[in-house]
């Protein structure tokens, strides 16, 4: 059940190259969040900007839900100018949450690394992930080394664009040859990142049979269902990614469409 509330900024930290984590007192919506779940937050209290904004949970604590940003606009901005103290609108839960298996292959590209953060501290015994992770250079890769002691390193690859962290190249690179392992064993692929990145981690699952499932990340302007402002055309007609995702499987999407 989705709660709305005034949420206050325990603490804000800056990661660099314009990342930054709110922790929001929001007891609530921690006690209910799944990894892969999202929250609407209303960025000021005026009517400028009108919309609130979507952002994955990336954690939640006993009392708190923390929020990975990175500044790209107006709304982001404001976010990044307020301090620990201070309060803003939130909503959530929202949206569905991963398929539990017990052996997957996570893809994230860049900022798409936040609902594979709050997946991994949820993993349950038995659990095993494989972890692919890219970005443009090093600045854009966050949270490996946590990724790392989490899930061990065998378990761990990393690429970027310019070659600054890990192989040079793209995550499709790295995932590519463990998806043609006869024993790879994956039960499904997740992923969440930029779109032409999703694409291609959708294409090299289909080819090798293997169930993708794919983290939206659209803009919206309600969350739950109402503005239709998410929507992503499928072979089973158009849906919401806030109500129906943001967790969809990649082969119902016309991806050509996107």
């Amino acid at each position: 059940m989705k709660v709305k509330l005034k949420a206050r900024i325990r603490s804000k930290e800056g990661l660099g190259a314009g990342y930054f984590i709110l922790d929001l007192v929001a007891p609530p919506i921690a006690a209910q969040a799944k990894p892969g779940q999202f929250v609407m937050i209303t960025v000021s209290e005026s009517l400028d900007p009108l919309l609130p904004r979507p952002f994955s949970i990336l954690e939640v604590g006993q009392e708190t839900v923390s929020i990975l940003i990175k500044e790209v606009g107006r709304g982001t901005r404001i976010l990044h100018e307020l301090i620990s103290g201070m309060s803003v609108g939130i909503i959530g839960p929202l949206g569905n949450s991963f398929p539990d298996v017990s052996r997957a292959a996570l893809v994230a590209g860049g900022y798409g690394v936040a609902p594979f953060f709050f997946l991994s501290r949820r993993l349950r015994e038995g659990q095993v992930m494989d972890f692919f992770y890219g970005g443009k250079s090093k600045q854009d890769v966050l949270f490996f080394d946590h990724f790392e002691r989490l899930l061990g390193r065998a378990f761990c690859h990393v690429s970027t664009e310019d070659g600054s962290y890990g192989k040079r190249g793209l995550v499709t690179d790295l995932l590519q040859p463990a998806l043609e392992r006869p024993d790879h064993g994956y039960e499904a692929i997740f992923t969440c990142g930029p779109t032409p990145m999703m694409r291609a981690v959708h294409e090299l699952a289909h080819a090798s049979a293997t169930p993708c499932y794919v983290s939206m990340e659209n803009m919206m302007g309600c969350g739950y269902g109402v503005c239709l402002g998410c929507v992503v055309p499928t072979s089973e007609g158009m849906v919401r990614t806030c109500k129906d995702g943001p967790i969809l499987r990649s082969d119902l999407i016309e991806w050509e469409s996107l």
